[in-house]
């Protein structure tokens, strides 16, 4: 399972700021999310997940989810402070559309023209509808609540999937034949080589529990299409320590990391940013991205 990071978040972070990968301006205010989700964290009251929807060992191996995600429980009043503290980083931004959309959904807020309850549970049972509805009213940053909602649930999401997991106990080095995540069912967000044996083992990190979980090697975690013939890949000169697969049946691609070579420290949320350049070199091409970033666009 993912710990929470902090040491190694701030320092890769700053590394990324020093090579200017992206603007100082989204780098800061990604830092700042962080730190507070991570204050959340502590803060955190204790949640029992509801046992009884709890999956069979058997039917997890099949690749039905541990825990349904709109059955993951919340602290609404927790979930809610942290929202609005989420706003109020996203209101003092210099984006003047961030300002703007967090000014909006502000004063949504406090008309009670919007219920976060509502949001929150749209969110969990990923409820595009309703959520478009919602960014609608903030057209100058497209994906604003699907972001808010996202970050302010994820210390209960976090704590909850660390809990349940640990109780399949299965072994460390235990493969998934499907890619979804064994925890919430969501779509991993990048992918990891790590080097712990001879072959090398692939991690799957979901993008919204923040589960990480082993999974075949050679194969479209999309699609289960292991034919070679099939799986493509793409890399880019000032990216060595990343590759591309990309599927020509279901016409997704997942990023892999790999720093055997660079030996670089792993921090998936920040290796998704400081990767961004492959999916522009991708964007001209067949292949579509299955996922959001674990920020929510």
């Amino acid at each position: 399972m993912t710990t929470i990071i902090d040491k190694d978040f701030i320092n890769q972070i700053t590394l990324m700021q020093e090579k200017e990968l992206l603007p100082k301006g989204l780098l800061s205010f990604i830092e700042e999310i962080h730190i507070t989700q991570l204050k959340a964290i502590e803060t955190l009251p204790t949640i029992a997940y509801p046992q009884k929807d709890i999956q069979t060992l058997d039917k997890i191996l099949q690749g039905v989810p541990l825990l349904a995600l709109d059955k993951f429980p919340y602290d609404l009043e927790h979930a809610t402070t942290l929202f609005l503290q989420l706003l109020a980083i996203m209101k003092k931004q210099d984006d003047v559309n961030m300002q703007t959309a967090a000014e909006n959904i502000l004063s949504a807020y406090e008309e009670k023209k919007i219920i976060l309850k509502d949001i929150f549970d749209a969110f969990l049972r990923n409820d595009e509808n309703f959520l478009q509805d919602m960014d609608n009213n903030t057209p100058e940053a497209p994906r604003t609540i699907h972001f808010l909602a996202l970050c302010a649930l994820y210390p209960a999401l976090q704590a909850t999937a660390k809990k349940a997991f640990e109780t399949l106990a299965l072994p460390e080095d235990h493969v998934f034949i499907h890619g979804t995540c064994p925890v919430c069912g969501s779509l991993p967000y990048i992918n990891e080589l790590r080097h712990t044996s001879a072959e090398g083992a692939r991690i799957a990190h979901c993008g919204i529990c923040r589960t990480d979980y082993r999974i075949q090697r050679l194969i479209c975690i999309f699609c289960n299409n292991d034919d070679p013939e099939t799986l493509q890949n793409f890399t880019h000169d000032s990216l060595p320590d990343y590759r591309v697969q990309a599927c020509d049946k279901c016409n997704f691609y997942i990023k892999i990391m790999d720093f055997k070579a660079s030996g670089k420290t792993s921090v998936p949320p920040l290796a998704d940013l400081e990767s961004l350049v492959l999916d522009h070199a991708l964007a001209d091409k067949k292949y579509k991205r299955a996922t959001w970033s674990v920020w929510g666009f």
